[in-house]
């Protein structure tokens, strides 16, 4: 650089300075530019596709069977599909935007509704009922009802998504197969006593001397008979408890004096099948419960006959104690035991197990006696239970009631 272009630049190199920063400047613009343009028709992709979806989603929840509600998470209702007008007639106008509580006040049960609502936006936790609800025109029909709240990444709930369906139709099969067991029942009942009645007065000689033979063939008379008398009798209870005509007659009592009986009972039918029964009574008198005894009593004889059926060698103990604020009976034997496939289906109607299995092929029952049972325990705010280690290591099978606080 000579002297020239030395004076030159220092007279106006500012100038090119801020021409050159211009220039940087310019090319970062551009480069942004590019990006925002870029990141703006990405955005536009997404908004489009978000837009495809909702257009989805709503064609998909309008035209399903069930009911589909949206509400936020203080309860307000956000969103409801076109099933609820059909199936309720109020308009869909007449609740969105309105609050769970006012909106369904005059729909629902008002402690159905309570509880229902307490579930979800206080506890939040899922909530999963059945209730008789009512039209807006006063007409009453079957609710089904499964609501599930929706939680941001900080646990808060923001949504609340609730499908409902009317399950009326299905409640009116129900009762009518439950009121043509009831009625076949009531029909099969009477016969089936009096031959009961004779055929006891037949194994008594009371119409004369029987060979051996024919004693024997009485005895499986007998004994078929009565299988078909607890069937009826388990068929009858299991429709009243459906229909919830089923009548307790609760009162005060210690449960040791309904077990007493009955084991002493149980224990002659245990000796004719090569069986021991232990009966371990408590040492003191237990704390009284609130029973209906001839329910618990039903229950009570389902657990002991089941472990003399379902234990070919050995025993069965019954025993009795206190278990925090329960009192708890309990059934233990040496027999078949669960398999643990089967034992999530222990107390559904017409559950028998194994019905494949060799061992209980020949074993007489209907699968009704521990469902009912599980019905008349809950009916006395009890819980009811089953263990086992597994085929062939026996079983234990209880049930606790709560005892009467002072």
């Amino acid at each position: 650089m000579n002297g020239t272009d030395f004076f030159y630049f220092q007279e106006h190199g500012a100038l090119f300075i801020i021409i050159y920063i211009l220039l940087f400047l310019t090319f970062l613009a551009f480069i942004f530019g590019l990006l925002l343009m870029k990141r703006l028709n990405e955005e536009r992709l997404i908004n489009e596709q978000q837009k495809t979806d909702l257009i989805k989603f709503k064609l998909a929840v309008q035209n399903v069977y069930d009911i589909i509600m949206i509400s936020d998470g203080a309860g307000r209702i956000l969103f409801v599909n076109k099933m609820f007008e059909v199936t309720t007639f109020f308009r869909v106008g007449e609740i969105v935007g309105h609050n769970l509580s006012e909106a369904l006040v005059e729909h629902l049960p008002a402690d159905f509704l309570e509880n229902m609502l307490r579930t979800v936006l206080r506890e939040n936790m899922m909530f999963d009922g059945e209730t008789s609800a009512k039209r807006k025109n006063g007409e009453e029909y079957f609710l089904k009802i499964n609501i599930s709240p929706i939680f941001d990444e900080y646990g808060k709930t923001v949504f609340c998504v609730a499908i409902m369906r009317d399950v009326s139709k299905e409640k009116e099969i129900e009762q009518a197969k439950s009121d043509f067991v009831s009625i076949v029942s009531h029909q099969l009942r009477t016969p089936l006593t009096v031959i009961k009645g004779y055929v006891s007065m037949l194994k008594e000689s009371g119409f004369g001397a029987l060979s051996d033979q024919q004693r024997v063939i009485l005895s499986k008379v007998y004994d078929s008979n009565e299988h078909l008398i607890n069937l009826v009798q388990d068929l009858l209870n299991m429709s009243r408890i459906e229909a919830g005509r089923i009548k307790y007659d609760f009162e005060e009592g210690q449960l040791e004096d309904v077990a007493n009986n009955i084991v002493e009972e149980m224990t002659n039918v245990a000796k004719e099948k090569g069986l021991y029964l232990k009966y371990e009574k408590p040492t003191s008198p237990l704390p009284k419960v609130r029973v209906d005894k001839e329910k618990i009593r039903q229950v009570i004889i389902n657990f002991i006959d089941n472990a003399i059926k379902y234990t070919p060698q050995g025993g069965l103990t019954v025993s009795l104690s206190t278990v925090a604020d329960h009192v708890r009976f309990e059934v233990s034997d040496t027999g078949l035991g669960i398999k643990e496939d089967e034992m999530n289906n222990l107390f559904n109607k017409y559950s028998r197990g194994s019905d494949d299995s060799s061992k209980t092929k020949t074993i007489k029952g209907t699968g009704l006696g521990l469902y009912v049972a599980k019905m008349m325990v809950e009916a006395h705010k009890g819980v009811i239970g089953a263990s086992s280690d597994g085929e062939n290591k026996g079983s234990i099978f209880y049930f606790e009631i709560p005892v009467i606080k002072k």
